[in-house]
Protein backbone atom coordinates (compact mmCIF):
# COMPACT_ATOMS: atom_id res chain seq x y z
CA UNK A 1 0.00 0.00 0.00
CA UNK A 2 1.06 3.59 -0.52
CA UNK A 3 1.44 5.96 2.42
CA UNK A 4 -1.74 7.82 1.49
CA UNK A 5 -3.66 4.53 1.60
CA UNK A 6 -2.15 3.72 4.97
CA UNK A 7 -3.06 7.18 6.26
CA UNK A 8 -6.68 6.64 5.17
CA UNK A 9 -6.74 3.14 6.69
CA UNK A 10 -5.31 4.33 10.01
CA UNK A 11 -7.73 7.25 10.07
CA UNK A 12 -10.71 4.96 9.55
CA UNK A 13 -9.45 2.47 12.15
CA UNK A 14 -8.54 4.82 15.00
CA UNK A 15 -10.67 7.94 14.55
CA UNK A 16 -14.44 8.25 14.76
CA UNK A 17 -14.53 11.80 13.35
CA UNK A 18 -16.11 13.22 16.49
CA UNK A 19 -14.68 16.67 17.26
CA UNK A 20 -12.13 16.87 20.08
CA UNK A 21 -12.22 13.14 20.70
CA UNK A 22 -9.18 11.70 22.47
CA UNK A 23 -7.60 8.88 20.53
CA UNK A 24 -5.33 6.11 21.75
CA UNK A 25 -3.12 5.19 18.83
CA UNK A 26 -2.06 1.66 19.67
CA UNK A 27 0.23 0.41 16.93
CA UNK A 28 2.12 -2.81 17.38
CA UNK A 29 2.55 -5.85 15.18
CA UNK A 30 -0.58 -7.51 16.58
CA UNK A 31 -2.76 -4.44 16.02
CA UNK A 32 -1.52 -4.08 12.45
CA UNK A 33 -2.36 -7.75 11.87
CA UNK A 34 -5.85 -7.08 13.28
CA UNK A 35 -6.29 -4.09 10.94
CA UNK A 36 -5.10 -6.23 8.03
CA UNK A 37 -7.57 -9.01 8.86
CA UNK A 38 -10.62 -6.88 9.68
CA UNK A 39 -10.12 -4.49 6.75
CA UNK A 40 -9.29 -7.39 4.41
CA UNK A 41 -6.14 -5.64 3.20
CA UNK A 42 -4.53 -8.89 2.09
CA UNK A 43 -1.03 -7.92 3.24
CA UNK A 44 1.53 -10.63 4.01
CA UNK A 45 3.30 -8.46 6.63
CA UNK A 46 1.28 -5.34 7.43
CA UNK A 47 3.93 -3.84 9.73
CA UNK A 48 6.60 -4.14 7.05
CA UNK A 49 4.19 -2.78 4.45
CA UNK A 50 3.52 0.31 6.59
CA UNK A 51 7.24 0.79 7.19
CA UNK A 52 7.94 0.44 3.46
CA UNK A 53 5.24 3.00 2.63
CA UNK A 54 6.89 5.57 4.92
CA UNK A 55 10.36 4.59 3.63
CA UNK A 56 9.19 5.15 0.05
CA UNK A 57 8.21 8.70 0.96
CA UNK A 58 11.44 9.33 2.90
CA UNK A 59 13.59 7.91 0.07
CA UNK A 60 16.62 7.71 2.35
CA UNK A 61 16.59 11.46 3.01
CA UNK A 62 18.73 12.66 5.90
CA UNK A 63 15.68 14.07 7.70
CA UNK A 64 11.91 14.31 7.58
CA UNK A 65 11.80 17.58 5.62
CA UNK A 66 9.62 15.89 2.99
CA UNK A 67 6.93 15.51 5.63
CA UNK A 68 7.27 19.09 6.78
CA UNK A 69 6.59 20.27 3.21
CA UNK A 70 3.56 18.00 2.93
CA UNK A 71 2.32 19.31 6.29
CA UNK A 72 2.55 22.92 5.09
CA UNK A 73 0.60 22.00 1.97
CA UNK A 74 -2.01 20.11 4.00
CA UNK A 75 -2.50 23.01 6.42
CA UNK A 76 -2.83 25.50 3.56
CA UNK A 77 -5.77 23.51 2.15
CA UNK A 78 -7.52 23.71 5.54
CA UNK A 79 -9.81 20.77 4.76
CA UNK A 80 -10.85 19.23 8.11
CA UNK A 81 -11.83 15.97 6.41
CA UNK A 82 -8.45 15.46 4.75
CA UNK A 83 -6.19 13.02 6.56
CA UNK A 84 -2.96 14.61 7.82
CA UNK A 85 0.10 13.41 5.90
CA UNK A 86 2.00 12.40 9.02
CA UNK A 87 -0.42 9.79 10.37
CA UNK A 88 1.63 6.92 8.92
CA UNK A 89 4.82 8.29 10.45
CA UNK A 90 3.15 8.59 13.84
CA UNK A 91 2.03 4.96 13.51
CA UNK A 92 5.57 3.85 12.63
CA UNK A 93 6.87 5.89 15.58
CA UNK A 94 4.48 4.10 17.93
CA UNK A 95 5.51 0.77 16.37
CA UNK A 96 9.16 1.57 17.13
CA UNK A 97 8.29 2.34 20.75
CA UNK A 98 6.30 -0.90 21.04
CA UNK A 99 9.12 -3.00 19.62
CA UNK A 100 11.83 -1.27 21.65
CA UNK A 101 9.75 -1.63 24.82
CA UNK A 102 9.40 -5.35 24.19
CA UNK A 103 13.21 -5.53 24.05
CA UNK A 104 13.50 -3.55 27.27
CA UNK A 105 14.96 -0.55 25.46
CA UNK A 106 14.08 3.13 25.69
CA UNK A 107 15.80 3.97 22.41
CA UNK A 108 13.73 5.87 19.86
CA UNK A 109 15.48 8.16 17.39
CA UNK A 110 18.14 5.71 16.19
CA UNK A 111 15.74 2.76 15.74
CA UNK A 112 13.22 5.03 13.99
CA UNK A 113 15.92 6.43 11.70
CA UNK A 114 17.16 2.91 10.94
CA UNK A 115 13.62 1.65 10.32
CA UNK A 116 13.00 4.48 7.85
CA UNK A 117 16.37 4.03 6.13
CA UNK A 118 17.39 7.62 6.83
CA UNK A 119 21.00 8.57 6.10
CA UNK A 120 21.47 10.08 9.56
CA UNK A 121 19.92 9.74 12.99
CA UNK A 122 16.98 12.06 13.58
CA UNK A 123 17.23 14.56 16.39
CA UNK A 124 14.31 15.50 18.60
CA UNK A 125 14.13 18.87 16.82
CA UNK A 126 14.04 17.21 13.38
CA UNK A 127 11.26 14.91 14.52
CA UNK A 128 9.13 17.60 16.17
CA UNK A 129 9.51 20.03 13.28
CA UNK A 130 8.06 17.39 10.98
CA UNK A 131 4.69 17.84 12.66
CA UNK A 132 4.70 21.46 13.80
CA UNK A 133 5.59 24.71 12.18
CA UNK A 134 8.86 25.81 13.71
CA UNK A 135 7.29 28.95 15.16
CA UNK A 136 4.57 26.88 16.86
CA UNK A 137 7.12 24.56 18.37
CA UNK A 138 9.27 27.43 19.61
CA UNK A 139 6.46 29.05 21.56
CA UNK A 140 5.07 25.70 22.71
CA UNK A 141 1.66 26.06 21.07
CA UNK A 142 -0.31 23.10 19.81
CA UNK A 143 -1.17 22.86 16.15
CA UNK A 144 -4.11 25.13 15.42
CA UNK A 145 -5.80 22.51 13.29
CA UNK A 146 -7.86 19.72 14.78
CA UNK A 147 -4.80 17.47 14.41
Amino acid sequence: MLLGEWNETLMAWFFSRRPHERVYLRVDDAELERINDERALGLYDPAQDLIRAVQDEAQGAPSLRWLRRQGYEWRSRADPDEVPPWLGLIAVSVLVVARESERGSLAFYRPLSDMLGLRSVLSQDDYEESFYRSEERRVGKECRSRW
